[in-house]
């Protein structure tokens, strides 16, 4: 016996029911695992599941109620992972950002249009025509970066140092890209079981039905 059918049959109220109901819904343990999607974390099931008061109700009742709260425990579960993704998006665009500031400042370096200083202040707007345009080390910030690559920690950055952070902060990128993948094959599977849990109480929902219209048409 199952850890929930022996939760069911000791709940007050659910032994008598078990006893005395002449037309008891039969659910094998592979129903009772899909229904509840297991109770406990070694069987892989999620948490929360089950916590209910459960005395006073019968069986069809109190498998729909731990159907429902597995299929809401899964709708927020996709909803945090979600974020997760969009938040990962966000910090690859702030990177790519970076990246392309960086890139931009060598190349005005090298060809002699960033002016003859031979190196960019940390503290120099992207864009010096935009007021509002930010600053690298702003930029830096935003990406989460508390090295800004002065090596020579005199607020400049020369071309060597630019070349240094920009390998850096491509790994960045390619590491949250490799994650957010990752990250987009879980939120499918995670549609995917949620999709599956509210499949799975609508076809419920019609065996109850089938059944109290079976038990109806019986005792006619």
């Amino acid at each position: 016996m199952s850890a929930l059918e022996q939760r069911l049959l000791l709940e007050p109220g659910m032994r008598k029911m078990a006893m005395t109901d002449k037309h008891p819904v039969v659910l094998s343990e592979e129903d009772l695992e899909k229904v509840t999607g297991g109770l406990s974390s070694t069987s892989g099931g999620l948490s929360g599941i089950g916590d209910g008061d459960l005395s006073g109700m019968d069986l069809e009742t109190a498998l729909m109620m731990l159907q429902a709260q597995r299929a809401q425990l899964l709708d927020d579960q996709l909803r945090q992972q979600a974020q997760e993704v969009q938040a990962r998006n966000e910090q690859v665009s702030r990177l790519q950002d970076l990246h392309d500031a960086l890139s931009n400042a060598r190349d005005g370096l090298n060809d002699g249009s960033a002016g003859a200083e031979g190196h960019v202040s940390l503290d120099a707007r992207i864009d010096p025509d935009d007021p509002n345009s930010p600053t690298y080390a702003e930029l830096f910030e935003a990406a989460g970066f508390t090295d800004d690559g002065d090596t020579n920690d005199d607020g400049n950055l020369d071309a060597e140092e630019l070349s240094s952070a920009i390998e850096t902060v491509r790994g960045a990128i390619d590491s949250e890209r490799s994650q957010h993948h990752m990250d987009m094959l879980r939120l499918q599977s995670q549609d995917n079981k949620r999709n599956e849990a509210y499949d799975l109480m609508n076809d419920y929902i019609k065996k109850m039905q089938d059944n109290r219209a079976n038990i109806i048409n019986n005792m006619r």
